[in-house]
């Protein structure tokens, strides 16, 4: 078990709506460049007393290989064939990079930091808009044969059992984003999207690396 004092060197983030990258965990958490896929389940990392398994990771760097593919999907729209080449090589690096565990402990603990932000702010998630917004994200996914296959291998009850609170985890950090961008656009209004993007993913990092100077970070995993 190591413990892990934030921040060290955090990089930036994972994808927030913003174009932006995520940058490697560095040396702080040195472990193996591989995923985790074992059927064994043991600690990950602890946040705060609670203790995310090695399932739990698997299950967040699988919402983000759906993302990935869902970006791809999309991205093909509308795109000559070796434009759309192009474009798989991008989102292939994208899925690639998220082999290194380092990555994929930083996702984890990076969505729930800001959740526990959001609910030191005590903001929640009614069960309704939970449900809706689970509904919403199943139909942006339901025309894409790739996901609806990574879905399947991945088994259809698991997915169904884990992603509630994923998305409330997910829900409650668009909340800390929104409130940020909301700051941005009544401070400087003058500003254009591209601005207040960059703005806001500035705001966000600070944010972010706050936040974790706050928490207690345990990383189980060798």
């Amino acid at each position: 078990m190591m413990r892990v004092k934030w921040p060290l060197v955090l990089g930036l983030l994972m994808l927030i709506g913003l174009g932006a990258c995520v940058n490697e965990l560095t040396s702080a958490v040195e472990q193996p460049d591989n995923d985790i896929q074992s059927n064994e389940v043991e600690s990950a990392a602890t946040i705060e007393g609670k203790t995310f398994d090695t399932e739990d990771l698997a299950f967040y760097t699988f919402m983000e290989h759906i993302e990935i593919e869902a970006n791809r999907y999309h991205d093909w729209e509308g795109l000559a064939a070796d434009t759309a080449a192009e474009r798989d090589l991008f989102w292939d690096e994208q899925a690639a990079y998220l082999e290194n565990i380092n990555v994929q402990l930083q996702n984890m603990i990076e969505i729930y930091a800001i959740r526990l932000l959001a609910e030191e702010k005590h903001y929640d998630v009614p069960m309704e808009k939970l449900d809706a917004a689970v509904s919403q994200f199943k139909d942006s996914i339901a025309e894409i044969d790739t996901v609806q296959a990574m879905i399947q291998e991945y088994g259809e009850t698991k997915f169904n059992r884990n992603i509630q609170d994923y998305m409330r985890s997910s829900l409650l950090r668009d909340r800390v984003v929104n409130d940020l961008l909301q700051a941005i656009q009544t401070e400087k209004p003058e500003q254009t999207e591209q601005e207040q993007s960059y703005q806001l993913q500035q705001d966000y990092e600070e944010l972010l690396i706050d936040q974790m100077n706050t928490l207690e970070i345990e990383i189980h995993v060798k």
